[in-house]
Parts: C-alpha cells; sequence; structure tokens
C-alpha cells in the first residue's frame, strides 16, 4: 500500500491473474484507502498461458499504455476508463 500512497500520476500498478474480472474487487479497498488512482490499476489476464506468455502479455499491456495512453481493454478487468495521460518520458 506504501507504493500507491507514494505514486504519481505516472504510476501504473499491473496486477496479473487467471481471474482479472476479481483483482478490481480483491484490490478495491487497498485502491480507497491508498488514494491511488484506480484507471492506472490494470489487471492483466494471464490466464492459460506459459511463462513466456505471461510477460509477453505484460510487456504488451505496458507498451500499450506508453504508447495510447488509455487502459488496454483486452487486459483491463471491467469497464475500460476513459482516457489517461501517457507516461512522461523525460
Amino acid at each position: 500500500m506504501d507504493i500507491m500512497k507514494s505514486a504519481d500520476k505516472n504510476t501504473y500498478v499491473l496486477s496479473g491473474a487467471c481471474a482479472p474480472e476479481a483483482q478490481k474487487k480483491l484490490f478495491k479497498r487497498v485502491l480507497r484507502e491508498s488514494g491511488f488512482n484506480e484507471k492506472n490499476f490494470v489487471a492483466v489476464n494471464i490466464r492459460e498461458t506459459s511463462n513466456e506468455g505471461v510477460l509477453k502479455r505484460i510487456k504488451e499491456t505496458i507498451d500499450f499504455v506508453e504508447e495510447k495512453g488509455v487502459c488496454p481493454c483486452q487486459y483491463d478487468a471491467g469497464p475500460c476508463p476513459e482516457e489517461v495521460a501517457p507516461a512522461d518520458k523525460g
């Protein structure tokens, strides 16, 4: 929770899970208590894949957020939040 409390607007938390739709529910209290922007919490679906597949999905999610500045709906648990600002690269 300390990491979420000290996070800035460019910090994202990715949670890999076989049941990504449950992740926001499981983290709901932590997100609320820490004040972390729930739009920056992305549950990555790692169901039915190998270790290489997990790493690929996580990398794709990071690349998508950095490039597009929006939630990658195919990995997001729950409704896609509105557009979020891309991370500063400087």
